[in-house]
């Protein structure tokens, strides 16, 4: 984890123990930290920072703010 967002689903079994069931909602990110309700078909999403490539030690770009919203 930490690169994509997850949606998870936890099921009561007969035994009273959880099951979980984890789906890829968004994918990839870099480093999803926050999401925001901000309404009816409305998410804003901050992201921590994003890295150039992961290959060599050159510095990260600045976090971001994204706004997800259904299109009409």
């Amino acid at each position: 984890m930490g690169f994509d967002l997850l949606q998870a689903r936890l099921t009561k079994k007969s035994d009273g123990t959880y099951a979980a069931t984890m789906k890829t909602a968004i994918a990839p990110l870099a480093r999803p930290i926050d999401i925001i309700h901000a309404g009816p078909g409305r998410l804003f999403l901050a992201e921590y920072t994003r890295p150039l490539d992961h290959q060599s030690g050159l510095p990260q770009m600045p976090g971001r703010i994204l706004e997800l919203k259904v299109k009409k």
